[in-house]
Parts: C-alpha cells; sequence; structure tokens
C-alpha cells in the first residue's frame, strides 16, 4: 500500500509540474507575441 501511494502521490507531483512549465510557457510566448517579438 505505501508503494502504490508514493507512486500516487509521485505522478501527482509530476503531472502538476507539467501543467505549471506548460502555463509558464504559454504565458512567455503570449507576451512575446504580444509585444511582437516572435520566437525563434
Amino acid at each position: 500500500m505505501d508503494t502504490t501511494l508514493l507512486i500516487a502521490v509521485g505522478g501527482s507531483s509530476f503531472l502538476c509540474g507539467v501543467a505549471l512549465m506548460y502555463l509558464v510557457m504559454m504565458r512567455t510566448m503570449k507576451k512575446r507575441i504580444a509585444e511582437g517579438a516572435m520566437p525563434s
């Protein structure tokens, strides 16, 4: 049971990290597009 819980917590934190990185990247790209400097 401890192993299952550990895997569940690890997967959840991993997904949260991926979601945060995705949101940050989207915000950065939107800001760059708004400023008129397209990402190279």
